[in-house]
This record gives C-alpha cells, structure tokens and sequence, in this order.
C-alpha cells in the first residue's frame, strides 16, 4: 500500500496556506462555530491498490468511520465477472471478501440489498448490517425503496401531472414543486453542459421552478434556490446547487446548506474555482470539489481531479480521472475511484484504477 502527500498547489494558494498554516478554521456551518481544525498545507492520500469494478456499484460506501465496501474481482485485478463486496478497513488494513453481489445503499451503517430467490424467481429486499442480513419486505401498498436519502421503504410521491406535487427527501423532510419552470439557464444552453446536466441531475431531486421546502408535514414551508439536492451525512444537511461553475452566470456562482430544520445559507465559491463542471462534498475541514472540465486527453488530465475548499480559497489534492466520491460520516475520510489518466482508468493491465482515499484528521 503507498501512502504520500500531494505538494503541487499554484503559487498563490501556497502562499496562503503557509500563512495560515497555523490559523484555526472554524466551520461557519457548524452550530455555533464549535468544531475548529487547524488548516494544513497536505492531505495525505492513501492507495490501497485495490481495482474497483465501477459498472457494479458506482462508488466506495462507507459503512462507518473506517470501513469502505466496493466491488471487485477475487484477484482484486480487472477480471471479468463473478464481482463481489470487498471490506475494507482503513485503520487496520485488513480486506475482507463477502457473498454479496453487490449492494443498492448505505445509511446509519444499514446496508440494503436486492437479491433473487433461485427457487421462485422473485426479487427479494433485505436490510440491516452487512454481517446480519435479514428479509425486509415492503410494510405496506404503494411504497418504493429510496436509495437515494433514506435508504428504506418510503410512501410513493404524488403524481407529477398535476401542480403542486411532493418529493420524499430524508424521513420526514419534504420537497413540494408549487410550479413548474420553463426557464433555460444561460448556461445550460451550451449543448455540452446542456449533456452534462442530463447525466447528473437527478430528475427526483432537482428544483427548478417554485419550489417549497417542509421539515414535516405542518411546518412552515421555506422558498429554495434551483438547483439539485443532495443529502450530506457528515452534515446531516442538504446541498443545494448547479453543477457547472463560471463566474459569467449568477446562478452558478454559489451553492447552499439546507439545514433539517430549513434554516438556508449561501456558500460563495472562491474566484480562484475553475469554470467547469464539478461535485462538492462537505467535510471536516471545509468542501471537497471533484472538478471536471478544461483541456484533457485520454492521457492527459489536465486540471481534472479532487481540490479542497476553505477559507475562501482552493488548492489541489490530487490530479486524474476520480469518480464516484463519498465521504465518510465524520467527515475525516473520503473514499474515490481514481487513476491518473482516462487511459489508465479504463486500462485492463497496469497501471489500472485503484481504491483511493483521503484523511483530512
């Protein structure tokens, strides 16, 4: 396993961060600025070495504060099928191989997996740790399984044919679309943005048009920004925002923190941020942003890859093709897919694409 320390930051950011090398930051999010870190120059990324098969499950999940589960061959190589869940922990080391197939999500260290009875033929849900798998049918009529908040069971929307219609966020959070909107942003008219934001918005969780925000059932309703949400668990809060950045176009400019109980505050990008498209994932120390964009090759990254962001500045972490980002509940751990090139990435021989993370504690 290698371990080391990326050191390539721009003049500028360097600058800064030797600055304030010794300064705390205290995360404006936080309630009451509570939790401080001291800012560091480094992040140290570590390479377990492991090949990940991203077509079956797109990301590393985390179980907990230490243990990422990702599929994988029995080599831990490019191989074709049969793929299982690998364990693996990073305090100890020590991998583990499942039976599973693979998983469709993870919440509060509950795993929930769709697998099919050889017998009938039917598909069967089970849920709990992923050491005690039990048989988790639906309670009731006219329920889906959310994969993307609450990992359960959860009562199917109302239609989207008639407004003002609902969308489940996280238990009882809610989402109603008052109006729909026939605005196109001026960015999305560009036809490579406009493929991009068809790839990555997530239809049931993006608002555009009037959009209110209820805590619960009762509650005093809040207006929202466009944009798509997503649930942060190290938060245990919304995001809310574009993803493309250009400092020509308001609307990308910022994203949003929505908190739980509907409290909402605008987070402004650095002007240092790259213009491109990109993901934030909140973390102890400030944001993660996987940025996408600029001039690449098949064997040459150019700027893509995993930056921080804090202090209203943002330097580089590590450089090349990262997919599939998911940052541990504590905030101190992210977990990626990453090679140093496309080419790499896709390569059936090494060098290959690999497990990866950071630790930001």
């Amino acid at each position: 396993m290698k371990k080391w320390k990326y050191k390539q930051l721009s003049r500028m950011t360097y600058q800064y961060l030797i600055s304030t090398f010794s300064a705390m930051v205290c995360l404006s999010f936080l309630s009451g600025c509570a939790e401080k870190v001291e800012s560091q120059t480094t992040y140290q990324v570590v390479d377990t070495g492991y090949w990940p098969a991203d077509n079956i499950l797109a990301e590393p999940l985390w179980l907990d504060n230490s243990r990422i589960i990702f599929t994988s061959s029995q080599s831990l190589k490019p191989e074709k099928r049969p793929y299982r869940i690998k364990i693996y922990n990073t305090q100890t080391g020590e991998l583990i191989t499942t039976e599973l197939e693979s998983v469709r999500c993870v919440r509060d260290g509950q795993i929930v997996n769709l697998k099919q009875d050889e017998s009938t033929s039917e598909w069967i849900y089970y849920r709990g740790l992923i050491e005690n798998l039990v048989v988790h049918p639906m309670p009731r009529p006219n329920m889906h399984m959310d994969r993307q908040f609450d990992c359960d069971w959860v009562d199917n929307q109302s239609s989207q044919d008639v407004v003002p219609y609902q969308r489940q966020l996280l238990g009882e959070n809610f989402i109603e679309i008052a109006e729909k909107s026939n605005k196109t942003y001026e960015y999305q008219k560009r036809p490579q943005e406009i493929k991009q934001k068809k790839q990555n918005e997530d239809k049931e969780s993006s608002t555009e048009g009037k959009v209110i925000y209820y805590s619960h059932k009762g509650s005093l309703g809040r207006e929202l920004p466009t944009g798509r949400i997503t649930y942060s668990e190290f938060l245990d809060a919304y995001l809310i925002g574009h993803s493309y950045y250009s400092p020509k176009w308001p609307e990308t400019r910022s994203f949003w923190i929505l908190q739980r109980d509907g409290n909402l505050e605008e987070v402004q990008y650095p002007k240092e941020m790259l213009e491109g498209n990109h993901k934030i994932y909140p973390i102890i120390s400030g944001y993660l942003v996987v940025y996408g964009g600029g001039k690449y090759t098949q064997k040459y990254p150019g700027s893509n890859g995993i930056y921080a962001m804090y202090e209203n500045h943002i330097f580089p972490i590590i450089m090349g093709s990262v997919h599939g980002v998911s940052v541990a509940k504590d905030g101190c751990k992210a977990a990626f897919f990453h090679a140093n090139m496309i080419k790499e990435y896709l390569s059936p021989t090494k060098p290959y694409r690999t497990v990866k993370y950071i630790n930001f504690c």
